[in-house]
């Protein structure tokens, strides 16, 4: 009897221990995804927050402004096509025409997609400028 008891209460052990993993391993996950979603929450509202900003320094005519925040973003992400075309409009509405088609065919090798409706609007006009100067 006692050992009957002793074996039940070591199945008992086992059982408990299995548990007790698969409790810590469904926790684990469950706290690795929440991470997850918080960290592209964060990276998220980070790229909505400074695209944000660079349209209004461009609705308030702040185009200095736009291209510093520009250059600080490029800086670390020297690729990112966004922060290309809004530095190519920027110098567009300085007057700086050769550096604003050097950035508008900058977005178009990063992104040859973008051509319709980011580049040729403006780039077409660039161009026209740039022969007129």
């Amino acid at each position: 009897m006692e050992s009957e008891i002793i074996s039940r209460l070591g199945q008992i052990q086992s059982t408990l221990n299995f548990l007790s993993v698969a409790i810590f391993i469904y926790i684990s996950f469950a706290v690795m995804k929440k991470i997850a979603q918080i960290s592209l929450n964060f990276h998220d509202r980070w790229k909505s927050r400074w695209r944000d900003k660079a349209y209004d320094y461009f609705e308030k005519e702040k185009y200095s402004e736009l291209l510093r925040h520009c250059d600080s973003e490029l800086k670390d992400r020297p690729n990112l096509v966004m922060g290309v075309w809004w530095k190519a409009r920027a110098h567009h509405e300085l007057g700086n025409t050769e550096e604003a088609i050097e950035n508008y065919n900058k977005v178009l090798y990063l992104e040859p997609s973008y051509k319709a409706e980011y580049v040729v609007p403006y780039f077409d006009v660039g161009q026209q400028e740039l022969k007129h100067s």
